[in-house]
């Protein structure tokens, strides 16, 4: 019985360990590989009771099923990741208007770098969404992925395929919905700053567009924090309910 138990906790530990070690929130080295194994392994002792181990007689078999477990929590943590990239998305079109894209400062929520509004609005995101308790919801809806049955061949299926060029597809829109008020903004600026370069050339609108634009831009983007905490608000509750579409398209019961 108690090898029995060890054995379902190993199991469930490699598809809860790879989407812990991988999940965008606990990647990198900012918090410590014993908290994550320990965090780890006490979901796995609760989710043991879920493994089925009546198809396992064999040491090939044992190892295709680890491999299995180790693929579903590849894909699952990697599908939450498209999500949470979305505000560093938007914060990088915010950047190549502002002429902030060659300036580039490390994350402080991975260890990848990022331009500066990339990273504040990553950062601000990630308060939203802890603060909102989305962390402890994926980490819910992944160890509920235990109730459900699914093979590794669902990752080379075509609607597994369907799956993740359309998750890919919400990042890309909702990053350039985010970016897209501030975008605009600085598009009209440029259209007035034509304007004025063409009837006043003397006035160098262009040694000047740089720091106007700079400025405006910073003034734009202190205006909308109050609404882009809605917005990370919503944006975490899509979130969820992206993610658990997943489980309703691709798992069957």
């Amino acid at each position: 019985m108690i090898v029995e138990t060890m054995l379902a906790t190993f199991i469930a530990f490699c598809r809860i360990g790879t989407f812990l070690f991988l999940l965008p929130f606990m990647s990198g080295s900012k918090i410590p590989m014993m908290a994550k194994v320990i965090l780890g392994m006490a979901i796995s002792l609760g989710v043991s009771g879920k493994i089925d181990l009546s198809m396992i007689g064999t040491t090939l078999q044992l190892l295709f099923v680890v491999i299995t477990q180790v693929g579903m929590g590849l894909a699952l943590a990697k599908l939450v990741e498209f999500l949470v990239l979305i505000p560093k998305m938007a914060g990088t079109l915010i950047d190549f208007d502002l002429g902030f894209s060659m300036a580039e400062m490390i994350g402080a929520n991975s260890e990848s770098k990022a331009t500066i509004s990339a990273n504040l609005l990553d950062i601000f995101f990630v308060i939203v969404f802890i603060f909102m308790n989305g962390l402890e919801g994926v980490i819910f809806l992944m160890v509920r992925s235990f109730d459900y049955t699914a093979s590794i061949a669902m990752l080379i299926d075509s609607n597994f395929k369907d799956l993740v060029v359309g998750t890919f597809m919400f990042a890309i829109t909702a990053a350039v919905q985010i970016a897209l008020p501030l975008t605009g903004t600085i598009f009209i600026l440029h259209i007035i700053l034509a304007i004025m370069a063409k009837n006043a050339p003397q006035l160098n609108v262009f040694m000047n567009s740089f720091a106007v634009k700079t400025t405006l831009g910073i003034l734009f983007v202190g205006m909308s924090v109050l609404v882009l905490g809605t917005v990370f608000q919503n944006l975490s509750t899509e979130l969820l309910n992206q993610y658990q579409e997943m489980f309703d398209y691709f798992l069957t019961k």
